[in-house]
């Protein structure tokens, strides 16, 4: 009986680790010549297409490629990466409150608003993503809108997180990003 154990075991770790090579060769060598040499927008170009590649259609990922598209003033590339994974109907508060932070980042409050409308929507009981929707809107000028938030947040049992959200908002500081 242990020997079948052991065996079953050896085999099954065996596997393990032989799927683990596969997906470590799955990935990509980039070489130098996509970006030594070329201008900054020619490197960042050719990167952001091998980072689009690895995104794996991972929510977060592709949000993550989005951003430095926007931020790049690239935002019709940014808004083709972003619309597939907002009308999923998998897509999480988490996806919601990051694409709501990046609209925020580009000024872009009007499309926060709504994503952060969102969040709050998907995870109306979860105090820490009212906090942090409440410090965007703190950040935005928006005090009374904040300090609802906040209150319900804390009214739900106060974490540290959520308190150090609220705290940051009323001196410039975003919430750290999760």
């Amino acid at each position: 009986m242990n020997r079948t154990r052991i065996s079953i075991m050896i085999v099954l770790t065996l596997i393990g680790g032989a799927a683990v090579g596969i997906a470590l060769a799955k990935k990509p060598v980039v070489e130098p010549d996509v970006y030594v040499g070329k201008t900054p927008d020619q490197a960042a170009e050719a990167l952001l297409k091998v980072a689009e590649g690895l995104t794996g259609n991972g929510s977060w990922e592709t949000i993550a490629v989005a951003r430095v598209y926007y931020l790049s003033g690239q935002g019709a590339q940014a808004e083709a990466l972003l619309e597939p994974v907002l009308s999923s109907p998998k897509a999480g508060a988490s996806d919601w409150l990051r694409a709501g932070r990046l609209y925020f980042e580009v000024g872009e409050w009007d499309k926060a608003e709504a994503a952060f409308a969102q969040v709050l929507k998907l995870e109306p009981k979860n105090g820490d993503m009212r906090a942090d929707v409440g410090a965007y809107y703190n950040l935005h000028g928006d005090r009374e809108k904040a300090e609802e938030l906040f209150g319900e947040s804390f009214g739900a049992g106060t974490t540290m997180r959520a308190a150090l959200a609220a705290a940051g908002s009323y001196v410039g500081v975003p919430p750290r990003k999760r």
